[in-house]
């Protein structure tokens, strides 16, 4: 089971092979690697659906987070942003933009490694292969966070607005208690 950020889980993928299309990618900047000899490195997150599903019925996914360089083979084996882009798109356009993944269907080979499940292989879609959907309800994690951030600024426009209406209910209750006040006949003082 892989727990996302925002605490829901999904089911890991088995071995074998799948269709799988690109749902989303997703800038993260510095992430820490695993091994601290290799320090933080900038990442992008590349989700796939698969034509497969979970024990509730919901599509599996697999994600992978390579460094985010697009470097082609040369003196050094190429990124492996760049193999995907390769695999995914066929030739890597210059500048990348990684959006342009979005919505490409290939052929995913799985292979456990201890925990995890990697991508060994990403290959043709077959001929007349069904691609993989975006799931109901899914939401890119950019959009999810412009919602957030939406959210919260509509929270707390509420929060000021709701603050303005009660210190203005005080200011009024006081007002109305100090000419009650006033309005009272005072007493007689008896000697």
């Amino acid at each position: 089971m892989i727990i996302d950020v925002g605490g829901t889980q999904f089911e890991k993928a088995n071995e074998g092979i799948y269709l799988g299309t690109i749902i989303d990618v997703v800038e993260l900047g510095e992430v820490k690697s695993r091994d601290p000899r290799f320090g933080s490195k900038t990442r992008t997150r590349i989700v796939w659906v698969l034509n497969a599903t979970d024990k509730q019925g919901k599509p599996l996914r697999v994600m992978e987070s390579p460094v985010s360089k697009v470097t082609p083979p040369g003196k050094y084996r190429a990124s492996r942003l760049y193999e995907i882009a390769q695999a995914v798109l066929g030739t890597v356009p210059d500048p990348f933009d990684d959006e342009i993944l979005i919505g490409r269907s290939n052929q995913l080979v799985l292979q456990r490694a201890g925990e995890w499940v990697n991508i060994k292989a990403i290959l043709p879609l077959p001929a007349g292969a069904v691609r993989p959907v975006v799931p109901a309800g899914f939401i890119r994690a950019a959009v999810r966070a412009e919602m957030d951030a939406e959210m919260q600024a509509l929270n707390q426009r509420i929060v000021q607005k709701i603050v303005a209406q009660r210190q203005a209910e005080q200011a009024q209750q006081a007002g109305q208690a100090q000419a009650a006040e006033a309005q009272q006949e005072p007493e007689e003082i008896l000697l």
